[in-house]
């Protein structure tokens, strides 16, 4: 297994249930995680789980990670202009480098510039993200909105999985966790999370 490190990113507001299973998974295989924000002071989740992050986005050495991912927000309001949230994104723009990212965060991706000419799934509307002016019908290639995945979800299945990124909604972050663990080549027990029927 690699000896690289997952990037987590983490702001207030965050999914920490979205992010369970990902994290009980890294335990599992004894994978490396480092958690980044934007402040040294604690953030805290939607549940109010506070924590305290290992580094500052401004301390990323990409050179020591081999993924990333983004568990889903509240509200991404307060970071939606946060351009030191985008400069620390663009910098896994690498072939190499996979990314989870699930509910609201693919935006964040989007408009970092990793979505170019991928097809990913996002738990938002277009419609709202248009009227309220955080992006343009060209930053919004290529996304499936909540309100096109419940009408072809058959089709689409729990997550949509497009080179090396992997976007969901939560209601699947178990499965959205476990495709990811098989992406990143870890050994760990899917049916720890009832996923009993997986090789």
């Amino acid at each position: 297994m690699s000896k690289k490190k997952t990037a987590v990113l983490l702001y207030d507001d965050f999914s920490n249930y979205e992010f369970s299973v990902m994290l009980s998974m890294f335990f599992q295989a004894g994978k490396p995680y480092t958690t980044f924000s934007l402040t040294k002071e604690p953030v805290k989740s939607e549940e109010g789980l506070n924590v305290v992050c290992d580094a500052l986005v401004e301390d990323l050495n990409i050179e020591e990670f081999d993924s990333l991912v983004l568990t889903g927000c509240m509200d991404l309001e307060p970071i939606i202009n946060e351009e030191r949230i985008y400069s620390f994104l663009k910098q896994f723009d690498l072939p190499r480098i996979k990314i989870a990212s699930i509910s609201s965060t693919p935006f964040l991706l989007a408009r970092a510039g990793l979505l170019k000419n991928k097809r990913y799934l996002a738990g938002m509307l277009k419609e709202e993200l248009l009227k309220h002016g955080h992006t343009t019908i060209e930053e919004l290639e290529g996304m499936v909105d909540i309100a096109e995945y419940r009408e072809s979800f058959e089709e689409i299945g729990h997550f949509i999985k497009d080179g090396n990124i992997i976007t969901s909604v939560g209601a699947f972050f178990i499965e959205w966790a476990i495709e990811f663990g098989k992406m990143l080549e870890l050994d760990f027990e899917p049916g720890w999370y009832g996923d009993f029927n997986k090789e």
